[in-house]
């Protein structure tokens, strides 16, 4: 998993900065805590959506679920991973944090 890695369309625009990303399936996963991500704002819900048109598989959580729920939130990242693992990987250009 690279952290907070930049994602680029393959022409180098700015698709988004996942916190975690998976590169070899095409993995995102966000950490959607409230400090960041107070409401669903239309910013993060439209870089959401490109996110997953350019075939990304997006899989979303609260950090306090990894607290109350932490076996719930690896079998859900388990499934998610097994989904993008079953597509093609995305094209896109990434670029881990220094």
């Amino acid at each position: 998993m690279l952290w907070n890695p930049t994602l680029c369309w393959p022409n180098g625009r700015f698709l988004a900065t996942p916190d975690g990303y998976q590169p070899d399936v095409g993995l995102a996963w966000e950490n959607d805590s409230m400090e960041f991500h107070p409401v669903e704002e239309d910013d993060t819900a439209r870089r959401r959506a490109d996110t997953v048109a350019a075939g990304v598989v997006v899989a979303h959580h609260r950090p306090r679920r990894l607290k109350t729920e932490p076996a719930r939130v690896i079998e859900e990242l388990r499934a998610h991973y097994e989904l993008a693992a079953s597509r093609p990987t995305p094209h896109l250009i990434v670029v881990p944090t220094a």
